[in-house]
């Protein structure tokens, strides 16, 4: 659960008619009843500079950008703690993720107002 979920979480809750397509976020209303639920679409973050790396989860992996071409890719259905890099045995999960990851970039702000 990502904190771009609660609107949509709370409006469900709420019984409110929202329109998905307008939110990032998603209802994830069933996890708070004790139900199983997966997220239907991956989430991205980094911080706000034009040259910050990306990170990115769907389902299972989670991926971190080290460099402008380099990876760490971890399975945390069986490591938690982000120890073990399977990016090398996994180089296709890695490649789908990272086109992911220029694609969601692609719709950033270029640069950045610094206040």
């Amino acid at each position: 659960m990502s904190g771009l979920d609660f609107l949509p979480t709370l409006c469900a809750f709420a019984g409110v008619q929202i329109n998905n397509a307008e939110f990032e976020g998603e209802d994830m209303s069933a996890a708070f009843q004790g139900m199983p639920q997966e997220r239907n679409s991956p989430l991205f973050w980094k911080i706000s500079s034009s040259n910050s790396k990306i990170s990115m989860r769907e389902g299972k992996w989670k991926i971190h950008q080290k460099g402008s071409s380099t990876y760490t890719l971890y399975d945390l259905e069986l490591d938690a703690e982000e120890l073990v890099d399977v990016s090398s045995q996994h180089p296709e999960i890695v490649q789908d993720m990272t086109t992911k990851m220029v694609q969601w970039k692609a719709n950033l702000p270029q640069t950045y107002i610094k206040k």
